[in-house]
C-alpha cells in the first residue's frame, strides 16, 4: 500500500480593519490520496472505503459534455454502491472517450463533508485526473454551456493520483485501486453547502486506452449516519496445495455469494487440480490463475468459457444451482484446461469431450448423460458425444481421453486417430 499523499493550501486570513478584528476565509480543502498496487477490496489506509447508503447514492448523476466508452458500464454504476469484482471488469465501471464532464444533482441545497472517488485497473485506467465544483443553484445558461468561470461555481479540488507514480508521465504501470477523499480544510467543519457537484474528467495521458475505470463515486452529508461499506461479494482462493489461485466474483449476484463460497470454492479447489490431471499431455502447463463471474447480460447462454474465465448466467444460475449448476461450473472448467489455442479441433470433439468430463467422471450418479431420442448420431456434440467418448474409452481404449485431447491442444487432431488407437475408424466405431 502506498503511503498518503496530502495537499492542502495554507488557511487564508484576512484583516478586518487595520488594528482590528480578523475574520477568517474558509481554507481549501484537502485531497487524500491512496493507492493499492493490487485488488484490497477498496480499504486503504487513510482514505475511507466506499460506501452504500450516502447522499450520493440518492443523487441523480448525468453527462453534461463528452461521451461515455460503451464498453463500460452504465452511469449509474458511479453510485449503485456495487464494487468491480476484478482488476479489470469493464461493465463494472463508468469510463469516458476524452475529457467529459458529469453533474451530480443531490436535489437540493446540501452541506456535505467529504466526497470520495474509487477507481480500478491492471494499468493506465487506474489513476484519476479531475476536477470538481461546487454550485447551489444552476447557471443562469444552463449545464450545457457551463466553463470553469460560469459564475456560482466554487472549485472544491484538482485531483491528480498520478503524483503518487512520479509525476503525469508514469500512468502506465500504475494499476491498482486508487481511492481519494476531499474532506474539510484546516479549522472547517464541511466542504460548504451545495446541491450540484459538477466534475471534468480528464484522460490520464495521450494514449486511447488512458481513460480511468472510475467504480463508485460518494458524496457523504453532514446528516449522513451509519454508513455501509458493501461487503466484498469477491472471494480469492487458493487449490490445498497452493499451486492454483482462483476467483470467484459475486459482486453482480450477491444473493449467491453465500451459496458460491458453500459450493462453487469447495468444487473448484477439488476439480481443477484433477481436471488437469485428467487432461495433462507432454509438455502442457495448465494456466495456475482463473476467475469464475456469476454475472447479467448473457442471454439465454447458461455459461462460457474464455481464455482463463469463466461467466456464469446469474438468472440461470439461481434456478439451477441446486440442479445442474456445478455440473455445468465442471463443464466450463474443462475447457478452462483444455487450451485449445492453436487449430481448432471439431466443435463437437471440444463439447462432447468436456461433457463426459461431466455426466461420467464428475456426476455419473445423476444420469444426466442419458439420450432419450432416436437415431442420436455420434457427433452431435455434448452429452450425445459424450456416450460415444465413454463407448470408446470402456470398449477400446481406456487412455483415449488423454490421447484425443492431447492431439486437440496441440493442433494435430486427424480422423486416422481414431483407429491408430482402437483398430476402427470413427464412422465404424459410431456403427458399432
Amino acid at each position: 500500500m502506498k503511503s498518503v499523499a496530502r495537499t492542502r493550501s495554507s488557511l487564508l486570513l484576512a484583516l478586518a480593519a487595520l488594528g482590528g478584528g480578523m475574520a477568517a476565509v474558509a481554507a481549501e480543502p484537502m485531497v487524500l490520496i491512496n493507492h493499492n498496487a493490487n485488488n484490497r477490496n477498496f480499504r486503504f489506509s487513510s482514505v475511507p472505503s466506499p460506501v452504500e447508503n450516502d447522499t450520493g447514492a440518492k443523487a441523480r448523476f448525468s453527462i453534461i459534455r463528452g461521451t461515455r466508452d460503451n464498453n463500460g458500464g452504465e452511469i449509474g454504476a458511479l453510485n449503485d454502491g456495487k464494487l468491480p469484482g476484478t482488476m479489470d471488469s469493464p461493465t463494472q465501471n463508468l469510463f469516458f472517450i476524452g475529457e467529459t464532464w458529469i453533474l451530480a444533482d443531490l436535489g437540493q441545497p446540501t452541506e456535505l463533508k467529504r466526497i470520495g472517488t474509487y477507481s480500478c485497473h491492471t494499468d493506465e485506467r487506474a489513476p484519476q485526473v479531475y476536477t470538481v465544483w461546487g454550485a447551489e443553484r444552476a447557471p443562469q445558461s444552463g449545464w450545457q454551456s457551463v466553463s470553469e468561470r460560469t459564475p456560482g461555481l466554487r472549485r472544491l479540488a484538482s485531483v491528480d493520483t498520478r503524483q503518487q507514480r512520479g509525476g503525469p508521465d508514469h500512468s502506465r504501470g500504475a494499476g491498482g485501486q486508487y481511492g481519494v477523499a476531499i474532506v474539510p480544510g484546516a479549522q472547517d467543519s464541511s466542504l460548504g453547502i451545495f446541491r450540484y457537484l459538477l466534475f471534468k474528467i480528464e484522460p490520464t495521458g495521450k494514449s486511447p486506452f488512458a481513460h480511468t475505470f472510475y467504480s463508485e463515486i460518494d458524496i457523504v452529508s453532514a446528516s449522513d449516519a451509519n454508513l455501509r461499506t458493501p461487503e466484498p461479494k469477491v472471494f480469492n482462493f487458493d487449490s490445498d496445495d497452493g499451486f492454483f489461485h482462483f476467483t470467484l466474483d459475486c459482486s453482480n449476484a450477491p444473493e449467491l455469494a453465500e451459496w458460491g463460497k458453500e459450493k462453487i470454492i469447495p468444487l473448484v479447489k477439488t476439480w481443477y487440480p484433477r481436471l488437469t490431471r485428467e487432461l495433462a499431455s507432454d509438455g502442457f502447463r495448465p494456466m495456475r490463475r482463473f476467475s469464475i463471474c456469476i454475472r447479467d447480460g448473457l442471454g439465454g447462454t447458461p455459461a462460457y468459457a474464455a481464455g482463463n474465465e469463466i461467466h456464469v448466467n446469474r438468472g440461470w444460475l439461481r434456478g439451477e444451482k441446486d440442479r445442474e449448476g456445478l455440473g455445468c461450473i465442471v463443464h466450463e472448467m474443462a475447457h478452462v484446461v483444455q487450451s485449445y489455442n492453436r487449430r481448432q479441433p471439431p466443435e463437437w470433439i471440444s463439447e462432447g469431450l468436456a461433457d463426459y468430463i461431466r455426466w461420467f467422471l464428475y456426476e455419473p450418479q445423476s444420469k444426466g448423460a442419458e439420450v432419450r431420442q432416436r437415431n442420436a448420431v455420434h457427433d452431435a456434440s455434448y452429452r450425445v458425444t459424450a456416450n460415444f467418448l465413454d463407448f470408446v474409452i470402456r470398449k477400446h481404449d481406456p487412455e483415449f481421453l488423454k490421447h484425443l485431447n492431447a492431439a486437440a491442444r496441440e493442433g494435430r487432431y486427424r480422423e486416422d486417430i481414431w483407429k491408430e488407437r482402437t483398430g476402427k475408424t470413427r464412422l465404424e466405431l459410431a456403427e458399432e
